[in-house]
């Protein structure tokens, strides 16, 4: 046993040096630490970049799924269910505003390719695919939006009904793991050590969206009493507590920003002056706070404090795209200005000039590189919002 193990050990010993060696050979590493400065070129630029990037995702797990990420010194993640259910509507989106048949059949290849990964339950699994993990909530959530997307695009060709029988057999699970009070507590992801969670209002809203496209009350009702539940939680400052994955640790921009995206798209849709003002009062305590828009700290305290030196780029560019969304809505122009320019600066991080294709385009989890939140890697999912917001912000143009 002890040779096999110290094996097993100078393996892993070999494969940290080298993955060393990559990182501080790496361009992009050098450019952080020398704090490079970038500039946003133009909107069209920076989204056609993001797209390569996220048909490379794509491909090169070949159709299992868009692939999660790609780290310097490791490479490509597996394929991510939860995040490949909500890329499929921004594929399909772009598919109908580029006439790109072939992002339509790139999202309906995804979609086929959930199908396959759903449980007897009815339910998706958490995190990436070589990890195995059981059903989630979140995960669920995002993948039954995604799969009602594409009925709503394939019924256009066909009568096909896999897509929104799968998406109707996960939101009956969803519903049926619920608590009275409106909170999931049940089957939160393994990832997380945390058991309440508000960011849980954007599975609401994916809840929301199938009964509201199959004329299931039952499922619009469910959602609804998560809405109610998240807006609870809502500080007398504005911030929404629970947002946060880690207990004790204050939460991501990333995962306060799905709150908001969640509050948004339902209140939207029900026109809920309630949860529109609970935005505005978010957004002014923030802008407030952090008047200059740029990074925002990856990390914010329940005062809205800076937790930490680092951004997470993925927040920033969903709390700008959301921040535009609300200027547009409330038809306030400040609000919107300060969320362009988060989006911007977040898109002058994108590397166009790198010969590194699993890199170029893409948007890195943290500004600099090694900063806390998935550091030297390249996130699907940040890409598939620097989409949404950049095509946002061309059709604002």
């Amino acid at each position: 046993m002890g040779e096999p193990l110290a094996q097993l050990t100078l393996h892993r010993l070999s494969r940290a040096v080298r993955r060393i060696v990559v990182i501080m050979g790496s361009a992009e590493t050098w450019q952080d630490l020398f704090r490079v400065r970038r500039s946003f070129r133009n909107i069209d630029v920076h989204l056609y970049a993001a797209l390569e990037w996220m048909l490379r995702a794509i491909e090169i797990t070949q159709g299992r799924g868009v692939a999660a990420h790609y780290t310097l010194g490791i490479g490509w993640g597996s394929g991510y269910p939860e995040t490949t259910g909500y890329i499929i509507p921004t594929l399909l989106s772009l598919a109908q505003k580029f006439n790109r048949q072939d992002l339509g059949k790139a999202a309906l290849h995804q979609a086929d390719w959930l199908l396959t990964q759903q449980l007897s339950s009815g339910g998706f699994p958490g995190g990436e695919t070589r990890l195995k993990l059981e059903e989630t909530i979140f995960n669920t959530g995002q993948i039954v939006r995604g799969l009602t997307e594409a009925w709503r695009h394939s019924r256009r060709h066909s009568h096909d009904q896999k897509y929104l029988e799968s998406a109707i057999l996960g939101a009956k699970w969803m519903c049926s793991v619920q608590d009275k009070d409106g909170a999931w507590r049940r089957f939160t992801s393994p990832l997380t050590t945390t058991q309440e969670h508000s960011y849980d209002v954007l599975s609401a809203w994916g809840l929301w969206f199938v009964g509201k496209n199959c004329g299931k009350q039952e499922f619009c009702n469910s959602a609804i009493r998560q809405y109610e539940w998240t807006l609870k939680q809502q500080n007398p400052l504005g911030f929404f507590e629970k947002a946060n994955f880690e207990k004790g640790v204050p939460p991501l921009t990333h995962s306060l920003a799905y709150v908001v995206e969640g509050v948004f798209e339902i209140a939207k849709d029900i026109k809920d002056q309630k949860g529109i003002l609970a935005l505005q009062n978010f957004f002014d305590q923030l802008t407030r706070r952090y008047p200059k828009a740029q990074a925002l700290p990856g990390r914010i305290g329940a005062d809205f404090s800076p937790e930490i030196s680092w951004s997470c780029v993925t927040g920033n560019i969903q709390l700008g795209w959301m921040a535009c969304r609300l200027g547009r809505l409330i038809s306030d122009h400040t609000l919107e200005i300060w969320g362009k320019g988060l989006i911007e600066f977040a898109a002058s991080h994108q590397r166009l000039e790198t010969s590194n294709m699993n890199i170029r385009g893409g948007v890195f989890g943290s500004t600099p590189i090694y900063g806390g939140y998935f550091p030297f890697s390249v996130l699907n999912w940040g890409t598939k919002y620097l989409l949404d917001a950049l095509m946002f912000l061309k059709t604002s143009e």
